[in-house]
């Protein structure tokens, strides 16, 4: 049991930094006037390159004489899967928001999931007591607890990854718009 939690305060305290990964964004200027913007996959010595768009197809190009190409070195979140992160939290309460990178929260969940049934097993075994209203919420809130995690992880590992994607290819349209005007 200590050490289950032992690894769970480690979980908690991983920088990060660890969560991070670098990627380059290429942006092409074409001889013939066109234009393209995306992650670079792959360059073969300013010959060639692959490169992919935000919906995640990819393209190759021969560099020819008179393509311009811009390189851009992003620190971006990683990507995370959204049934990974549901099965962690399934395993292991708190677990999901552990890989999405939100220590924070997971040590929330487990910190109420445990304290929960820490105090209905305490309600329980005290002979004095023998309330079984406090035991069965005690039980209730662990499950709330538990569930919400298994419900909150995929939904987060999503937004994470939208937020990628906006880091990346820039902001997309999602009827969100915003200008100043003088």
């Amino acid at each position: 049991m200590t050490r289950a939690l032992f690894l769970l305060l480690l979980a908690a305290l991983v920088p990060l930094s660890a969560l991070a990964e670098g990627v380059h964004r290429v942006h092409l200027t074409f001889p013939s006037g066109g234009e393209f913007t995306g992650l670079l996959v792959s360059e073969t010595h300013g010959r060639s390159v692959t490169v992919e768009d935000s919906t995640g197809k990819r393209y190759g190009y021969e560099l020819s004489p008179g393509t311009k190409m811009w390189k851009e070195f992003l620190n971006v979140p990683k990507e995370r899967s959204p049934w990974i992160a549901m099965g962690l939290s399934t395993i292991l309460p708190g677990g999901g928001q552990y890989y999405n990178g939100e220590g924070n929260l997971g040590l929330a969940i487990d910190a109420v999931f445990v304290g929960s049934l820490l105090f209905g097993a305490l309600t329980a075994s005290n002979p004095a007591n023998d309330s079984q209203a406090a035991y069965e919420v005690s039980i209730a809130i662990a499950l709330g607890a538990y569930a919400f995690g298994i419900i909150q992880a995929p939904f987060s590992s999503m937004v994470g990854n939208d937020t990628r994607k906006d880091m990346i290819f820039g902001i997309s349209d999602k009827g969100l718009s915003a200008g100043l005007t003088f």
